[in-house]
């Protein structure tokens, strides 16, 4: 009987239970005890910490999910702060008596977050961050449960941010007025152990109103106190992808961050980027529909003030590649900083040179000169090797237009940008026609130099010089031969150029300065030219031109010279028929009055014109007075306004003139001397002239010795 009683006693009591869990199962899951919890929820925290809260309801699915819909938190204007649709969380243990909650995911979808900062700088979410905060510090021991989750979830989130201090209309990001949508992401296998955190981070995406796009952002993260590492790197935005297997930033000591240059190795494996100009739309709105791909690839190993770059490979359009090893040490000390970087390709192409100004000038297209499409398709080979300031350049450059060979030092001031460059430089079969434009004029060069120079920030550079020209090209003659030693620049050259070619002999010594307050010509020079062979003439009988010529001439130059020329031993054969001139004097001088003065004196001319003109003006006026006589032939030069008066008298005494004509125009006969005198007045644009001319034959015209006077006005 005691047995029955036992059996019937269980029976009982497990009928209770499973009464009870059933009455238990029904209750949560029934809409009244959990919309008596909202409203538990809502009194709670409205009374205690005095906020809007409401939450449309709780489900409570059995056995470990709890999900809150239509959570809502207004500010204190009653505007939207924070919005939920869906909020899931799933546990995955209970340790009440450790007082831990393991919570498995925590999910939310389609949350919204709205902050405004108003024009006095108060946020509208600062009155909660007041509620929560203690005024007391807390000195009891906390009793609360320590939650635990490992995995994250947000699904289509939008977040709004505006600071009414600084809004501004612009086609750009505006970082005071930011409205993102669109935003997931997907966090999981959380774990915090020993000062440390790891996590899987994937399907971050984000949109924002400017254009910014992140279509993809995944990789595995642990962070600890030596530093962070990423593995499986994906980045992906609108139009571009980096793709990298392992990025790390490790410190060498435990305070790296104190140092980080010199404490921190970095590694970044870059397996695939792409990046497309037109992702700087957001930023630079001016490339936003600039789609030009870049793309690199490579290992970034070592400190960041000792590194190195191994199989670096840029690619860019058609043509431009680079592959190449760089180590560089001792950053950020620029002076002091080694580099060595070994290119085995570096090929590009006009075309590509364009297309890359294009992105440096988005807005104002750059045109370039001719001569750059005709290098074609470029490439490079070489080293370069030394400080950052102190590089040695040695490689090879190949283009369409000839090869360049370099062994060059270059030390760049970094304050200035000035430039100083000492070392060799060869060049072979530089294609000059193309180059200059005038292809039917000069053809290939060639050349051996070494060169010790400056170049600075403006352009100006200055160059001792020591060169071998082996080849140049000039009328289908191609010269031999050539050296040029000396010091030059933009508007100088003081030494020497000698010639020893089978057809042309110079020996020339002298300095050129055309600056622009100390201009100065002075040289002297001996030179022989056949000029049947240099294709200068093309006569039937020989043709060739020796002459010895010196000269010291200071000033303005082209319009106000001080000095002399001087013209001897001059033999000059045309077809057989020969000219010799033994000696002509240029003189030009400016007298105490301001007067200049210009004698000329020689075998055939002895000439001399004084006043107050410049050669320039003068030269120009007396073209243009012709021009208004023979409009049919002569075009007349647009001047601005002159600087001098241009009044200048002339006396001309032409003699011997037979030996010219008989070279230069065999029909022409002179029978005896030809003089002149007169004035010319530019400020009237006046000529008065008398002439005395002797005889004159040509072919069977004759035109009898005669006085002439010309007016012309």
């Amino acid at each position: 009987m005691s047995g029955i009683k036992c059996k019937r006693i269980l029976v009982i009591i497990f009928g209770l239970i499973i009464r009870d869990i059933l009455l238990v199962t029904i209750l949560i899951h029934s809409a009244f005890l959990q919309s008596f919890l909202t409203k538990q929820i809502i009194v709670f925290f409205s009374k205690t910490y005095d906020i809007n809260l409401s939450v449309e309801n709780v489900y409570i699915k059995l056995p470990n999910t709890i999900q809150l819909t239509g959570v809502y938190l207004t500010d204190s204007i009653g505007d939207t702060l924070v919005y939920s649709q869906e909020i899931n969380a799933k546990i995955s243990e209970l340790k009440l008596l450790d007082k831990k909650i393991y919570i498995e995911q925590i999910s939310l979808n389609e949350p919204f977050i709205n902050i405004v900062v108003d024009s006095a700088g108060n946020s509208n979410y600062k009155f909660i961050l007041n509620k929560f905060a203690s005024e007391d510090e807390d000195t009891t021991t906390s009793e609360s449960f320590d939650i635990f989750c490992n995995n994250f979830e947000i699904i289509n989130a939008r977040f709004k941010y505006k600071d009414l201090r600084y809004l501004q209309t612009t086609d750009a990001i505006n970082f005071s007025d930011i409205n993102i949508s669109g935003f997931n992401i997907t966090i999981r296998d959380f774990e915090y152990l020993n000062d440390s955190i790891s996590l899987n981070l994937s399907k971050l995406s984000v949109d924002e109103k400017s254009g910014l796009n992140i279509k993809e952002f995944s990789t595995n993260i642990l962070y600890c106190n030596s530093g962070i590492f990423l593995k499986d790197f994906i980045l992906k935005t609108k139009y571009s992808e980096f793709l990298s297997s392992e990025i790390s930033l490790e410190g060498v000591e435990e305070d790296y961050l104190s140092d980080p240059l010199n404490k921190m190795k970095v590694k970044i494996l870059i397996d695939t980027l792409i990046f497309d100009i037109a992702d700087l739309g957001p930023f630079l709105p001016e490339y936003r529909y600039l789609h030009d791909k870049v793309y690199f690839s490579g290992d970034f190993t070592g400190k960041l003030s000792n590194f190195k770059l191994k199989n670096f490979n840029i690619s860019y359009g058609q043509d431009t590649r680079l592959i190449a090893n760089l180590s560089v040490d001792g950053l950020p000390d620029y002076d002091m900083t080694f580099i060595f970087g070994d290119v085995s390709k570096l090929t590009t192409s006009s075309p590509d040179v364009t297309k890359m100004l294009k992105i440096f000038s988005p807005t104002e297209p750059v045109v370039l000169p001719e001569m750059i499409d005709e290098l074609g398709y470029l490439s490079f080979n070489g080293n370069i090797t030394g400080l950052f300031n102190d590089l040695v350049a040695y490689g090879e450059f190949n283009t369409g237009l000839g090869t360049i060979r370099t062994d060059m030092a270059i030390v760049t001031d970094f304050e200035t940008f000035d430039i100083a460059y000492n070392g060799k430089l060869q060049a072979n079969k530089i294609n000059i026609g193309e180059i200059t434009g005038y292809p039917d004029t000069f053809g290939m060069l060639s050349l051996s130099s070494t060169l010790n120079g400056t170049l600075d920030s403006t352009g100006n550079f200055r160059a001792m010089i020591d060169c071998d020209i082996s080849e140049l090209g000039i009328l289908d003659y191609y010269y031999s031969g050539i050296k040029v030693k000396g010091d030059i620049s933009n508007n100088f050259f003081n030494g020497e150029l000698y010639v020893n070619d089978p057809n042309l002999q110079v020996e020339f010594i002298g300095k050129y300065n055309y600056g622009a307050d100390n201009q100065e010509l002075a040289f002297s020079s001996d030179i022989y030219a056949n000029l049947n062979n240099l294709n200068i003439t093309n006569d039937s009988l020989p043709s060739e031109l020796k002459i010895v010529i010196s000269s010291d001439i200071k000033g303005d130059i082209l319009n106000t010279p001080e000095g002399n020329v001087f013209i001897s031993d001059l033999t000059y054969t045309s077809n057989g028929q020969t000219l010799r001139l033994n000696q002509l004097s240029l003189n030009s001088y400016r007298d105490e009055y301001e007067q200049q003065f210009l004698t000329i004196r020689s075998d055939y001319a002895d000439i001399n014109l004084y006043g107050i003109f410049e050669y320039g003006e003068l030269g120009t006026t007396v073209y243009n007075m012709l021009a208004g006589y023979t409009p049919t032939f002569i075009d007349k030069i647009e001047v601005e306004e002159s600087k001098s008066d241009n009044i200048a008298n002339f006396d001309i005494r032409l003699k011997a003139l037979e030996n010219l004509t008989n070279v230069f125009i065999p029909e022409l006969s002179i029978e005896g001397e030809i003089f002149a005198e007169g004035k010319i007045s530019g400020i009237n644009n006046e000529l008065d002239a008398i002439f005395s001319i002797p005889v004159i034959k040509y072919d069977s015209i004759y035109l009898w010795g005669s006085e002439l006077n010309i007016n012309a006005y």
